[in-house]
């Protein structure tokens, strides 16, 4: 179909994101001539290789936390890399770049009849404090509890915007909370200004 129709056509025939039909192409000559099984329901050995260079380095550091009962977070795991595996860290990026250019590139593609003042980028960061995240690692088969003092339950989110030309917008603060309870009517006001403050029960961008 590639070699009588556009990538954008075919995307819409077979609803398959045009990324992956590029990554076909540039593999279709290994995807040819594959002479295997093509229904392999169990793959040996089980589970991908390790690429990770000290995986006992990161299980002592998950098994210290644990023992603490600290909350571990995927956050921690890769505050740990970046401490002590910077090196492959910034390696396995640097294969990554490819794709965030093919990005950047179909990106322009769709959006270039907008100008740059009408572009934005938003992202919500969820913020926890004095409390775990919902989600935390265990070791397998070992406790998943936590210390009390862990267990508060303090959230917000930060929704940050910037536009395509650059220039950062105020951040909107989204606090958990009761509508119109008492940190909307009596404590916002007295948060910082140059920002916009908002509560709701999830602390969620809705």
């Amino acid at each position: 179909m590639l070699e009588t129709m556009s990538v954008y056509k075919v995307s819409a025939a077979l609803d398959v994101p045009r990324r992956t039909l590029r990554d076909w192409m540039a593999q279709r000559h290994e995807i040819l001539a594959y002479d295997g099984n093509l229904k392999n329901m169990k793959l040996e050995p089980g589970g991908r290789y390790e690429v990770f260079p000290d995986p006992p380095g990161l299980i002592e550091f998950i098994n210290h936390v644990r023992d603490n009962e600290r909350a571990l977070t995927t956050t921690h795991l890769i505050l740990w890399i970046k401490a002590k595996q910077r090196e492959w860290l910034t390696n396995y990026l640097a294969t990554k770049q490819q794709r965030t250019y093919e990005f950047a590139a179909e990106f322009h593609r769709e959006y270039i009849a907008y100008g740059k003042d009408c572009v934005y980028n938003v992202d919500e960061t969820g913020i926890y404090y004095d409390m775990p995240p919902r989600y935390i690692w265990a070791v397998r088969g070992g406790s998943s509890k936590i210390s009390s003092g862990e267990k508060h339950s303090l959230r917000m989110t930060a929704v940050l915007r910037v536009r395509a030309d650059g220039t950062k917008l105020s951040i909107l603060f989204i606090m958990k909370g009761v509508p119109g309870g008492r940190i909307e009517s009596g404590e916002l006001a007295t948060f910082p200004s140059g920002h916009h403050y908002a509560v709701q029960e999830r602390a969620w961008m809705d």
